[in-house]
């Protein structure tokens, strides 16, 4: 939590990141035993979060950067933000619906000037800009985008029993960073409507470049009957985004 001085507004976060493919009782980032952090209290400078931020009473004079949040990503992290009362609709550019967010391009707080009793709030998701310029925004209208008992990597990385529980880029994309693979799981033949920025072509230049000229899409994936399905996206394709599972 951060408090302004003098200023009654707060800004909350709160971490998240896909599940690996493993049972929930086996994997510490579904069963609320995570270990965000290293043994030794470090952040990997390989692996990232998502960030599910509240902002309460807040003046658009202050200024959110990535180095407030924990765990703190590395000053290189690039990161893709949507407010919650204004979600990207399917088809559109990145440039209409999300903001970029690093450590040198700052987050302004919201204007939410404090109403007699009653608290102003807004909500918004970050998600970070992934190799090849994907972003997996989430499952579309939820207060909370990204969770692990919705959503599991598609491959495990190696790790060690005393290992951090970071999320590692390369659980859900390939090497190649064209394709972007991951599962969902929920109610049987539920409907998942799933937002996710892909990227422009590589001609665009670095990944985040490649992010900032992106599409959105909404893609909905109907679970089969034990409740579970696929998501596959690849960058350059006239049909990018499509169920797999």
């Amino acid at each position: 939590m951060y408090t302004q001085p003098d200023f009654v507004g707060e800004i909350w976060a709160a971490i998240s990141a896909p599940a690996r493919p493993m049972t929930p009782a086996s994997d510490r980032r579904s069963n609320s035993f995570v270990k965000p952090l290293d043994p030794l209290g470090n952040f990997s400078e390989n692996g990232t979060w998502w960030y599910t931020i509240l902002a309460t009473d807040t003046s658009s004079s202050f200024s959110i950067t990535s180095s407030m949040l924990w765990p703190r990503p590395a000053r290189s992290s690039f990161f893709m933000v949507e407010y919650f009362d204004t979600p990207c609709k399917h088809g559109e550019s990145v440039s209409t619906c999300l903001k970029l967010f690093s450590e040198s391009s700052p987050l302004p707080a919201p204007e939410l000037v404090q109403n007699n009793s009653a608290r102003n709030w807004r909500l918004f998701t970050v998600s970070p800009v992934l190799p090849g310029g994907f972003v997996l925004i989430g499952e579309y209208n939820k207060y909370v985008h990204i969770s692990p008992q919705r959503f599991t990597s598609h491959r495990l990385r190696d790790q060690q029993p005393w290992d951090s529980d970071v999320f590692v880029a390369s659980e859900i994309i390939d090497e190649d960073k064209n394709t972007l693979s991951l599962t969902i799981t929920g109610a049987p033949s539920e409907n998942v409507t799933v937002s996710i920025v892909v990227p422009a072509a590589l001609s665009h230049g670095t990944d985040t470049q490649r992010a900032e000229n992106g599409t959105v899409y909404l893609v909905s994936i109907i679970l089969n009957d034990n409740g579970v399905g696929g998501l596959q996206c690849v960058a350059d394709s006239i049909s990018p985004c499509r169920q797999h599972l």
